[in-house]
């Protein structure tokens, strides 16, 4: 965030340039075993959303790069002590959605859908507004990766029953003299 304070002072004068921050897939959607991963991705992005919003006037975009599962060291074993996973699994946990998605990243490791040189391409396109992004409006948020858009649909799909659902609910809320959408 500092580095951000201090990208913004020198870009505001200049009226123009980027802040890309690094989220992930995991930013949009949580499960078991990554709670402290996915919370620090879903911060980063809603800072860069708001970011965007504070630096738009001045011609700065902010964006979040979001990619999903790619072909890298950051599941492999380092030594005895694993990224992602160091601790043994308690036995509570075993035979429960903890255990199965430990034993899923396992067995995805080296076999992600995501080409790291491909990624890295879309990025410097998306940031040079060159290539795979020429002529696109560059958004606040870019996933990469198809394992990225089947889980974005699936969370706007639990979203927009979850609204339907809950609407009569979610605006009982509202003070009696507030307006009705």
């Amino acid at each position: 965030m500092n580095l951000t304070r201090l990208e913004i002072a020198y870009l505001r004068p200049r009226k123009s340039g980027y802040i890309a921050n690094f989220g992930s897939v995991g930013s949009w959607h949580g499960g078991p075993v990554f709670s402290h991963y996915c919370a620090s991705k879903w911060a980063v992005t809603g800072y860069t959303e708001s970011v965007y919003e504070e630096v738009k006037p001045f011609g700065i975009n902010a964006i979040v790069i979001e990619p999903g599962y790619f072909r890298t060291g950051f599941l492999n074993d380092q030594g005895n002590n694993r990224k992602t996973v160091s601790n043994p699994l308690v036995e509570e946990y075993k035979g429960t959605a903890v255990e199965a998605t430990r034993n899923a990243l396992d067995a995805v490791n080296n076999h992600q859908p995501g080409d790291v040189n491909k990624g890295a391409k879309v990025i410097v396109d998306v940031l040079t507004g060159s290539g795979s992004a020429a002529g696109k409006e560059i958004p606040i948020r870019i996933v990469l990766g198809r394992d990225c858009m089947q889980g974005i649909k699936a969370k706007i799909a639990r979203t927009e029953k979850l609204l339907k659902e809950w609407e009569d609910v979610i605006v009982s809320t509202d003070h009696d003299d507030v307006q009705q959408a």
